[in-house]
């Protein structure tokens, strides 16, 4: 099946705070708006599970940046450039259905800020790194588009947007200005994209449903590719082996190491500092730096003798002049496997080091710092409810108790009876939990064959209760 419409929307200007597609909240979603009452909106409940959205993304893109094809699962999305990048024939094929249509794009300073504003309001993310970067390089991604020397090259496939198309950027800088330029473009095509599917709201639903499908793989690539982008500014200052621009240089300059809560300053070259794990000064010599004072660095999975700014980059917690050696970030949690009559599930959690954790058998995996969940018991009554979290999140709740790696424990009744149990054995049982009482007792009213009248007796279970032919009410007494 094959649709074809056309939308010249180049001049289109919309004014973004009261007519984003979408907010924070329903970044994945389906649902149109009417540009003229703003009353409905991109994204909702109309998100498929069944078109590859866990998939990877294949994208290709030319040489002046400018994306040209993306696939993901059973959907792809195909841009034919103009010469001059002004304008794009987009093909979008969803599972057998052929939808085509053309965009006008911009590529000018003031059309990328746009497209910013735009992503975000419909992602809820702060884009302000790319917005001065365009500030500080005023008119280079137009520029980029224009350069005809670039529009014959060849095209290489990417596994993400963000990753460089050449082997060979001589530095840094140049890698990460392609990765900024290249989401600025993508930026813009979303934008368009966007505009497009909001236009689109008067057409039938399918042909609205394909709009914004192809609207939602374009953003859903931006966003995999600004994740990319992230990585590789940070990835990039550290000068680790993720950065994919080479970040060492031959300079001499004078490295902090770090090893056993201490810092040594030495001669070196900023790729052998890195090897180190070091922090490197180019250009000073030791007697000109003073390094960052040492300490150990507890991450969520390892610890590292470094400093507190390098730390902090990693999203570790920082203790001045501890050394990884004393083990400062232990003990924390370590989750194991329990059996069950379907095989192991996870987890048990206890406080435990490190090495006491992953020396044990059923071993799963280990959270330095963080505390066992345990048992948060809510409310009273009939209402009473318990479930497994941290001890700080479970006293949010008004009145709760909290028990440290505790499972959740009460009355399971089941089929065939009623005992007193945790909720993995309720579970094994097929049970329902119940927290308001501590035994089986409870009361049963039946209608007394001999006597010809509704009665209530105490049981001490529902099996009781049962083998009456009446109706159990656990915890309670006959009137």
């Amino acid at each position: 099946m094959q649709k074809r419409f056309s939308w010249e929307h180049g001049s289109v200007v919309l004014a973004l705070a009261g007519v984003g597609l979408c907010t924070a909240a329903c970044n994945t979603g389906g649902g149109t708006r009417d540009v003229a009452t703003g009353e409905n909106r991109i994204g909702g409940d109309e998100e498929t599970t069944g078109d590859g959205a866990s998939a990877p993304f294949e994208t290709v893109v030319d040489e002046r940046g400018l994306v040209t094809t993306i696939t993901r699962g059973g959907r792809q999305l195909r841009l034919a450039w103009s010469a001059e990048g002004s304008s794009a024939d987009v093909t979008f094929e969803n599972d057998g259905t052929t939808t085509e249509f053309s965009i006008t794009v911009g590529f000018e300073d003031e059309a990328l800020l746009e497209a910013f504003a735009f992503i975000e309001q419909e992602l809820g993310t702060d884009l302000t790194d790319l917005r001065e970067w365009v500030s500080t390089n005023p008119g280079a991604v137009a520029a980029g588009v224009a350069d005809a020397s670039q529009t014959t090259a060849r095209r290489a496939q990417i596994a993400k947007l963000g990753s460089r198309l050449q082997a060979d950027l001589p530095g840094v800088e140049e890698h990460l200005d392609g990765l900024r330029s290249n989401l600025a473009k993508l930026a813009q095509v979303v934008y368009r994209l966007g505009l497009t599917s909001l236009q689109a709201s008067q057409e039938p639903e399918e042909v609205q449903s394909e709009y914004r499908q192809a609207f939602e793989l374009a953003r859903d690539q931006w966003q995999d590719a600004r994740e990319e982008q992230q990585l590789q500014e940070r990835e990039c200052a550290l000068c680790t082996l993720a950065c994919e621009a080479d970040c060492a240089t031959p300079n001499q300059g004078s490295c902090c190491r770090y090893a056993a809560g201490r810092s040594q300053c030495l001669p070196a070259d900023a790729k052998s500092c890195s090897d180190d794990g070091g922090f490197f000064f180019e250009g000073l010599s030791c007697g000109d730096v003073q390094c960052p004072e040492a300490g150990a660095c507890c991450t969520s999975i390892d610890c590292l003798d470094t400093n507190g700014t390098v730390c902090d980059l990693i999203g570790g917690k920082f203790d001045e002049g501890e050394s990884c050696l004393d083990a400062p970030c232990d003990p924390g949690a370590c989750y194991t496997l329990y059996q069950t009559s379907l095989g192991d599930a996870c987890c048990d959690c206890r406080t435990a080091t490190d090495n006491e954790c992953r020396a044990l058998s059923n071993f799963h995996f280990f959270v330095r710092n963080e505390e066992c969940p345990g048992a948060c018991y809510v409310g009273e009554g009939d209402g009473a409810y318990c479930y497994e979290d941290s001890e700080s999140e479970c006293l949010r709740n008004e009145g709760a108790a909290f028990f440290h790696e505790s499972v959740c424990a009460g009355i399971c009744v089941y089929e065939s009876g009623c005992t007193a149990a945790d909720t993995r054995q309720c579970d094994e049982l097929e049970g329902d939990m119940y927290y308001h009482v501590d035994s089986c007792v409870g009361s049963c009213d039946y209608y007394d064959l001999n006597a010809l009248e509704d009665r209530c007796v105490g049981t001490g279970g529902p099996a009781e209760c049962d083998a009456l032919g009446g109706g159990f009410f656990l915890g309670e007494a006959c009137p």
